[in-house]
């Protein structure tokens, strides 16, 4: 087969799972969720196979630099805040050029703390062999740090920042 322009093909293991779990593909918009699941392996229970959330801002760069010029932002299931957060991010690192990128990646970094989100890992991005995919012993979401909650009452919380 012959391609005169680029093409981008992109499928997930996960989605699959989900087909063979559930019945219903991710990949066609459906999916039930799997990867999200609690299960046992050798008497321990994990989310094994709960990702992280893939974010590349600081490869950003080397990969404009070796030709890819298109990105897929995952955003189903996320909050509008946190989309829009990553589109931002992500558009105001690849619009940097020259000795404004790093700076720029400064920015989206900071940028992106701000959603809530899963731990971020740079997955396979990074090399071969990434140890941050996954945190099997971590359910669900994480978020910032804000402080300590010092007093509460009927409808407030007083927080010490740290």
């Amino acid at each position: 087969m012959l391609f005169t322009e680029p093409y981008v093909f992109c499928f997930s293991g996960q989605c699959y799972f989900s087909s063979y779990l559930g019945g219903k593909s991710g990949n066609r918009g459906r999916c039930t969720q799997p990867c999200r699941r609690r299960y046992s392996q050798r008497g321990k229970d994990g989310y094994y196979f709960s990702p992280n959330d893939l974010s590349a801002i600081e490869l950003l760069p080397a990969l404009q630099d070796a030709g890819v010029s298109s990105f897929k932002i995952e955003g189903r299931m996320k909050s509008a805040e946190y989309v829009s957060n990553v589109v931002q991010a992500y558009r105001m690192v690849m619009d940097a050029t020259g000795k404004d990128r790093q700076s720029a990646v400064e920015d989206a970094r900071k940028l992106l703390k701000q959603s809530f989100g899963r731990t971020p890992t740079k997955g396979f991005l990074a090399g071969r062999q990434p140890t941050d995919m996954a945190t099997p012993a971590l359910r669900g979401s994480t978020g910032r740090y804000l402080g300590e909650v010092t007093r509460a009452t009927d409808n407030k919380l007083v927080l010490q920042e740290p």
